[in-house]
């Protein structure tokens, strides 16, 4: 384990300088007044109390949530449970981990397509940790914040599957665009990028394309399927009027 961590040091060495670089871009952003908030921002944090305290997807009128996704209060939620905190408290310390973490992950992207200068890869990380797009986004409680981080994660996934159509590989994939569908309904774009990987690809043969792309439908649309049904049930439409 320890030399494997070396080895990930040695390829991924400036990734990390870059997402500390970022993460320290955003605690001088938030380090007075906190993160920060918008009205969407405010139906995420209420509804993730809701699901911490009574397991109620409703927001602070008591209605239920259907204009989003119920993946990102979920997982707000998640994290109150596991340490003890409210989401204003630790949201900060999320968004900085999760930037860092699609900093990372995206040098794992360069690394895999091709063998690049360090020095492009450097420069092109640190453009990333110094974006004022990216840096406005981590510095908001947004559900954008996990989503770029699934997004990144996907395309790998989706790499080391076209590199090995294995089923861990495949099911590996479904789960992340799953996640990714129900944190933002834009994640539907990872489902037409799966489907039509898999389509497409002349090295599977017919039944197995059949059987891998029947498996990676039902299993990335799951959550968002019972997401609809539930909201179809507890306010009469799909995603709000």
């Amino acid at each position: 384990m320890k030399a494997g961590f070396n080895l990930f040091l040695r390829k991924h060495w400036d990734a990390l300088i870059a997402s500390l670089a970022g993460c320290l871009f955003l605690y001088y952003f938030t380090r007075h007044g906190g993160i920060g908030i918008s009205p969407d921002s405010v139906m995420y944090e209420t509804v993730a109390v809701n699901i911490r305290y009574h397991f109620s997807f409703t927001d602070f009128n008591g209605l239920p949530l259907v204009n989003f996704p119920i993946g990102y209060p979920a997982f707000l939620a998640l994290v109150m449970l596991f340490t003890g905190s409210t989401v204003l408290q630790f949201a900060a310390l999320i968004n900085g981990l999760l930037f860092m973490g699609a900093i990372l992950l995206t040098s794992i992207i360069i690394k895999e397509h091709r063998e690049s200068s360090s020095t492009y890869k450097l420069l092109f990380l640190s453009l990333l940790a110094c974006s004022p797009c990216l840096l406005e986004v981590y510095s908001m409680l947004w559900s954008e914040t996990l989503f770029i981080f699934l997004v990144t994660l996907f395309i790998i996934c989706a790499l080391y599957y076209a590199r090995s159509h294995s089923n861990s590989h495949l099911l590996l994939m479904a789960l992340v665009a799953a996640l990714a569908l129900v944190t933002r309904y834009a994640g539907v774009v990872l489902l037409a990028t799966g489907g039509c990987m898999i389509i497409f690809d002349a090295e599977l043969e017919k039944r197995k394309k059949a059987k891998h792309f029947f498996v990676f439908t039902v299993m990335s649309t799951s959550l968002l399927l019972i997401n609809l049904m539930r909201n179809s049930m507890a306010a009469d439409n799909l995603t709000g009027i």
